[in-house]
């Protein structure tokens, strides 16, 4: 008889002994569900990944229509810059020739000067400081023309870079604002926990 009871009291001491293993593994210190502290945390997890996503796609949209209006704004006045500054840039290549043509005509004053300053030379030694200083001026400004042609070419040149980094950026934009404009399929943002 104590045989049949030792034997059934072991079988129930053991359950128990599970049982409360259970509970244990079921329950923190504060008697909360580890499993609704799970489900709670992801929620919450959830909830904030998804005020977050609300919030960039806000920014985003804020940013996209704030773009479009000052595309649009900006677009056709930034055209027509672009066109008048490369008629500013043809009328500066125009004013450079002219410029050029100039320095080569003084050049020539300058040759043709040189020639008659020494055919006169013999006739009158007393005026070689005057032509010596006219000749002197001449140089000077032959030499500050040449600088100032030189000056002017490099002027035009970096104004048509310029114009070509300008055109540029007016493309790129263009692409851009086509990229922003095209409609882009929905996304689930949020996750299904099956509640």
């Amino acid at each position: 008889m104590q045989a049949t009871r030792q034997q059934s009291t072991a079988p129930m001491y053991s359950d128990q002994q599970e049982r409360r293993r259970m509970a244990e593994r079921l329950h923190d210190s504060n008697g909360v569900l580890n499993d609704d502290r799970i489900r709670n945390t992801i929620i919450e997890n959830h909830r904030r990944t998804t005020a977050t996503i609300n919030a960039t796609t806000s920014a985003i949209a804020e940013a996209t229509a704030s773009f479009r209006h000052n595309a649009n704004q900006n677009y056709p006045s930034l055209v027509s810059t672009i066109k008048d500054n490369q008629e500013r840039s043809a009328k500066l290549t125009a004013s450079t020739e002219i410029i050029s043509d100039n320095a080569e005509a003084i050049s020539r004053a300058r040759t043709k000067y040189s020639k008659l300053y020494r055919a006169d030379q013999w006739q009158s030694p007393r005026d070689e400081p005057y032509h010596s200083q006219q000749r002197r001026n001449s140089g000077e400004n032959l030499n500050h023309t040449a600088f100032c042609l030189v000056r002017s070419s490099q002027s035009a040149a970096e104004f048509a870079r310029n114009i070509r980094d300008i055109e540029k950026n007016l493309v790129q934009m263009n692409e851009r604002k086509q990229e922003i404009e095209k409609p882009r399929p929905k996304q689930d943002r949020g996750m299904d926990f099956g509640m």
